[in-house]
């Protein structure tokens, strides 16, 4: 031990190789060094370590994470200074945004990290393999697959806000079927929501899922997946101290699945996937009168996404290669919202209503030599409603012994949602958003340190907003952002290694020329990992966040948030072959800061685990 520990220090600086890490960005696997995009990969080893996706995300260049007060507040993803209905998020191939929500978002706040094994944040836009919402980028989520013999996990925690989760898991492979199954359980009392409030906020959260795959020859697969969440949110009703409510509460519900049939038996020079996927959201807001209020509220939100697709791989020559897809996604929705209070009633009631859109897609790849490959694509939507539309993406990167250069150049679009288009505030006369957007990058290694450096531009046109003169949407925002994002990663030896990013953001809305809201100019994240001894890793991480505008509604004007710093520690003890001890404290030097104006955030806490398994 004692020469381990001397290692930490003195170890001898030498070559350090990364491992190969495979992506689907292109909606096949491949080499990550051969796709000319942003990519950012987060693994098994990191989500082990990690307390949610949403932390997870904090540490990813050019993602800003903002999470409205307490676990089960809403938590926004912004990529590269685009909003957040502009991240599309897939969890294994399904489209996980939600159609009933006003612009189409998804909500990270209840999405638990059991079951997950990888996260893919590609960014920049994405449209011509994604369809719309993709504007940003795409956040792609993979669940464990059953490998090997019987295996069975169960892991407890507790700590702080008298918090406990539980978590289970059984996974592994008979002949021809493998099968993983998970289940999850949370509960806190949690803290006021709004700054400065005394009312606890609490949340409860139960997570199932799994996923199964059946062997039909040796080159071909059948695969179902499947994952149901439901959660229930004490929510206040605005930030400050006067926004405690007794009696708000938040009610999400989510079922998604995917039956999909995979070959590579067809020719030689094809292999084909044809897929079912189906997503169903159900989100209640309710608040009865009480003592603080007397304030009424019901509202329920519905969304059904259905999609069929067919994609198929195909490879004209060893230097060539590209992709067809075909998409058919009928979207349903319908929501009702009525409230009384001091203005007096108000109801916006949306009956169910459909959209259809149909796609056609294809990209292309050519290898010249074995270091340089320039791919190609665009993509057709016609929508039931607003018609069809074209999208097109064009990259090269190149693989130059130790260094990588890739370059991007894509448009993206993003339809107009149900509730925009039909709901009270609604306009059928809304045109697609659209946008321009291109990056350039390098990374190079040298030694044991790999470094990272990207350059970024996108243009967005049609934003959709709400006019308070006509009190409907309409296409009448425009914006543009721009900046550059650093990575730096370091194994100085077997027991010891740095990360680290900074991402500079700038944005304007183009009609005012002011700063869009809660994305700050400065961001960045340092990790420190180490094996003091073989039985346990500590992973020290700093997340640094600069200023940024937004909004205090109750007078309409602009409020700069101030920048602030968070420290995590988190420890893993391998007690014994089967059991692992964890420890975990949030905000280490009890930092007070906004990510929300006057929503609270989580201070100084620890939390302890146990990991069991069975082999």
């Amino acid at each position: 031990m004692k020469i381990r520990l001397l290692a930490l220090f003195v170890c001898v600086i030498s070559s350090w190789a990364e491992v190969d890490i495979t992506v689907t960005a292109n909606k096949i696997e491949e080499k990550k060094d051969n796709v000319a995009s942003s990519i950012t990969v987060l693994e098994s080893d990191q989500i082990a370590m990690a307390h949610s996706v949403e932390d997870l995300l904090k540490i990813v260049p050019g993602v800003e994470v903002v999470r409205s007060g307490g676990r089960g507040g809403n938590v926004a993803v912004f990529l590269r200074g685009a909003n957040s209905e502009h991240t599309l998020v897939y969890i294994d191939g399904v489209e996980a945004n939600d159609p009933s929500s006003p612009s189409g978002t998804f909500d990270f706040a209840n999405l638990d990290l059991q079951g997950i094994e990888k996260i893919e944040v590609i960014r920049g836009p994405q449209s011509v393999l994604y369809g719309s919402n993709a504007i940003g980028g795409v956040i792609k989520i993979t669940t464990k697959e059953g490998k090997g013999d019987l295996t069975s996990k169960l892991t407890f925690e507790g700590g702080s806000y008298n918090t406990f989760t539980e978590r289970a898991n059984v996974s592994g492979k008979e002949d021809v079927f493998s099968y993983s199954l998970y289940a999850s359980r949370v509960d806190t009392d949690g803290y006021s929501s709004a700054k400065g409030g005394d009312e606890d906020d609490g949340y409860g959260s139960s997570t199932v899922g799994g996923k199964f795959v059946v062997d039909i020859t040796d080159k071909t697969k059948a695969k179902l997946m499947t994952r149901h969440n439901r959660s229930k949110t004490d929510l206040d009703n605005f930030g400050g101290s006067l926004g405690d409510d007794p009696n708000r509460e938040i009610k999400d519900e989510s079922t998604l699945g995917r039956f999909s049939i995979s070959s590579e038996e067809i020719a030689d020079w094809l292999k084909q996937e044809v897929s079912f996927s189906a997503v169903n959201q159900v989100f209640s807001d309710k608040n009865e009168p009480d003592l603080l209020s007397s304030e009424l509220l019901d509202s329920k939100y519905s969304g059904l996404t259905q999609k069929t697709e067919s994609l198929s791989e195909i490879k004209l020559t060893d230097s060539i290669s590209g992709t067809v897809g075909l998409d058919h996604k009928v979207e349903t929705a319908s929501s009702r919202y009525n409230s009384d209070g001091v203005f007096g009633p108000f109801s916006d009631n949306l009956n169910r209503r459909s959209m259809t859109t149909n796609s056609l897609y294809g990209e292309i790849g050519a290898k010249f030599s074995d270091s340089i490959t320039l791919r190609g694509g665009s993509r057709l939507d016609d929508n039931s409603k607003f018609g069809s539309f074209g999208t097109y993406r064009v990259g090269i990167v190149g693989a130059l012994d130790d260094t990588r250069i890739f370059a991007t150049v894509g448009t993206g679009f993003k339809a107009p949602t149900i509730s925009q288009l039909y709901s009270s505030y609604g306009n059928q006369n809304l045109k697609e958003e659209e946008s321009l957007g291109f990056d350039v990058g390098i990374e190079q290694s040298i030694g044991n340190t790999l470094l990272g450096v990207t350059y970024f531009q996108n243009d967005f046109d049609n934003l959709i907003s709400f006019n308070p003169v006509t009190f409907v949407s309409e296409n009448i925002a425009e914006a543009k952002s721009w900046g550059i994002e650093t990575t730096a990663s370091a194994k100085l030896c077997e027991y010891l290694s740095l990360t680290g990013s900074y991402t500079f953001t700038d944005t304007e809305d183009k009609l005012t020329g002011e700063k869009l809201l809660r994305r700050a100019r400065h961001k960045g994240s340092i990790g420190f990992s180490s094996k003091p001894i073989e039985s346990l890793k500590i992973d020290l991480e700093a997340i640094l966040k600069g200023k940024r505008d937004d909004i205090d509604f109750a007078t309409a004007e602009r409020v700069e948030l101030a920048g602030f710093s968070s420290v995590r520690l988190t420890a893993l003890y391998n007690l014994t072959d089967n059991i692992d001890l964890s420890l975990r404290a949030e905000n280490v030097f009890d930092k007070e800061y906004e990510e929300v104006l006057g929503f609270a955030t989580e201070g100084a806490s620890v939390y302890g685990g146990v990991l069991v398994r069975w082999e």
